[in-house]
């Protein structure tokens, strides 16, 4: 897919108060999830909601589309079910835009996402809910606090905050903070 970072916004309902908690923890770096041609995520990083974080990709397939967009360094080649490549506590947020429906083995990704986020890591997707059921469960079993809403007819966005949480904000708080000025922050990217 070639998502505006725009797109990104919407599909996700928001990211900025979920950027805001990222920069509070061990780690500013945010993995992308699936991320297509990678220009949603490029076009976020290079926004004012970017600033003071690092983004990377992963992708199933490398094209030089990827490298232009991201930068060849930061796009991993590798599965949400391996994460290969990433090392373990060092991604603070994880976004995925559509990209985790596809799942064969949702259990052992939502598994590779507890091994690659910092204590207090977040984890933030839009889906259809095909298979949503087996990611919230496997977080519900790894104690993370977890929110949910229902976007649009069949989509779901899930909040997640993985144990060691340093503020006092829940998953529920930060999904609506997001959720309510969405709009405005779709302003903050420069105009397609």
């Amino acid at each position: 897919m070639n998502r505006s970072g725009r797109d990104y916004i919407e599909n996700l309902d928001g990211v900025k108060h979920l950027f805001s908690y990222i920069r509070k923890l061990s780690s500013n770096t945010i993995l992308d999830i699936g991320a297509g041609t990678t220009r949603g995520i490029a076009d976020i990083s290079k926004s004012i909601l970017g600033q003071q974080l690092h983004f990377e990709a992963t992708v199933l397939t490398h094209k030089a589309t990827e490298a232009n967009m991201l930068g060849k360094e930061d796009v991993h080649v590798t599965s949400a079910e391996m994460l290969r490549g990433i090392p373990d506590n060092s991604v603070g947020g994880i976004i995925s835009v559509q990209s985790l429906r596809y799942s064969k083995a949702p259990m052992l990704a939502a598994q590779s996402i507890d091994r690659v986020l910092v204590p207090g890591g977040v984890f933030k997707a839009a889906w259809l809910l095909q298979n949503a059921d087996e990611f919230y469960k496997t977080f519900r079993e790894l104690g993370y606090d977890i929110a949910y809403n229902e976007a649009w007819e069949k989509d779901h966005i899930m909040l997640a905050i993985k144990k060691g949480n340093p503020t006092k904000i829940t998953a529920a708080q930060l999904l609506a903070a997001d959720g309510e000025s969405s709009i405005k922050q779709k302003n903050l990217l420069p105009k397609e």
